[in-house]
């Protein structure tokens, strides 16, 4: 088959999709994998096909801004760009897959007359009960409200929106839709989690295949030297790393961490990621430009993290325990809630709350805490066994 992964966003939303490419160029398919052009910077493409598409800044990482203003804003500047790219991109494909920030690909896929699934890196989209909408800060909700909740979360999607792509479909002489939401998300979906971090809810009537987490191939070579020096000068440091978003401003941030890691009396590694975060290397404190989480993670002790689903299955995979310090973007806020209830870390204060006595005490929570660290051992004992990335090959390459 000929199929066109499409993927926009953080390293998050593309590094799955490179680990499903590769697998499906093995199984002797043909792949072309579409993103922002900066995804060709970030990650080694293992030899996939590359196709860059337009994507403007995504406002919504600031969490000032009201999410469905900035959907708004971003579906007037990227939908008619991202379609006429995607027509491109996707001509004499037999299969769509998409995930991230794409808004246009039911259109594509329309237009084209090329069959469609969504991934979804979180069944917190499936339409249940038994969570809340993405970005909702809440969990122990009754359920009316996770119906109400949703109700409003995808009519305010669909609304914000409408206008940008119904001119799209228009010029691509389509028919404009009214549910956006489901036919870019909810297309037979395949959902790339792992099953005992985050089932498909048992109330959801829609169709879905879950395969488990898309991990990369662990890279050739090892750490980079300096790093490797601090985690050989002492016992096994702590992780801290916010991917593509942060709970405070860099300077203020850094400061707070060192703070919290004297108190705590323990050692870091702390990534400088997107948030930017810096300052002097020393014997407690390692400042470490972006690594692959599964050559790390084995190796620390814990996991403080933003949310992102990529590293809390990162983290579980390695069997380490966690410490989410969500902004409450996106489905940050449910993964931390997950790894909560799971017995697999400690809950932590929220970002309007944090301050280095309180990181430090649950740092000292989460490395004293030896019934949360075999838990999340045995998870990921069980996780390393399975193939996710296989699993999806197959089904795809079935028909599925």
């Amino acid at each position: 088959m000929r199929i066109v992964l499409i993927a926009f966003g953080s390293l998050g939303d593309i590094q799955p999709f490179v680990a499903l490419g590769e697998g499906l160029l093995q199984a002797g398919h043909e792949v072309r994998l579409c993103g922002q052009p900066e995804a060709a910077e970030w990650m080694d493409l293992r030899g996939l096909d590359f196709r860059a598409a337009s994507i403007p800044p995504w406002p919504a990482l600031h969490p000032a801004v009201p999410w469905f203003v900035a959907l708004h804003r971003f579906a007037r500047d990227a939908a008619r760009p991202q379609l006429d790219d995607l027509l491109q991109a996707a001509r004499g494909a037999d299969l769509l897959l998409s995930t991230g920030q794409q808004l246009v690909v039911s259109a594509a896929a329309q237009a084209l007359g090329v069959r469609h699934r969504s991934v979804l890196l979180c069944p917190q989209m499936l339409p249940s009960r038994r969570h809340p909408p993405m970005a909702a800060p809440w969990a122990a909700a009754p359920p009316w409200l996770h119906r109400a909740g949703r109700r409003f979360h995808i009519e305010a999607y669909n609304r914000a929106i409408h206008g940008p792509l119904a001119d799209c479909r228009r010029a691509a002489g389509l028919s404009p839709l009214e549910d956006e939401f489901a036919a870019n998300f909810l297309t037979h979906p395949i959902v790339a989690c792992d099953a005992e971090l985050a089932p498909i809810p048992e109330d959801c009537e829609l169709a879905a295949d879950q395969v488990g987490y898309l991990h990369s191939q662990a890279p050739a070579g090892g750490l980079p030297e300096g790093l490797e020096e601090f985690l050989a000068a002492g016992p096994p440091p702590v992780y801290i790393g916010f991917g593509s978003t942060a709970p405070a401003p860099a300077a203020v941030l850094t400061r707070l961490i060192a703070e919290a890691v004297t108190a705590a009396g323990c050692r870091a590694v702390i990534s400088r990621g997107w948030a930017g975060l810096a300052g002097d290397n020393g014997p407690a404190i390692h400042f470490a430009d972006p690594v692959p989480h599964e050559v790390l993670f084995p190796r620390v002790a814990a996991v403080v993290h933003h949310g992102g689903s990529g590293t809390t299955a990162a983290a579980a995979r390695a069997g380490r325990p966690q410490v989410i310090l969500p902004p409450s973007l996106y489905d940050q806020a449910y993964w931390r809630q997950q790894v909560v209830d799971r017995g697999l870390g400690v809950r932590a204060p929220r970002p309007q709350r944090l301050t280095a006595p309180r990181l430090a005490r649950a740092l000292r929570e989460v490395l004293g805490d030896r019934e949360i660290s075999r838990r999340a051992a045995a998870l990921g004992e069980i996780l390393r066994q399975r193939d996710a990335v296989r699993s999806a090959v197959e089904l795809l390459s079935a028909g599925g």
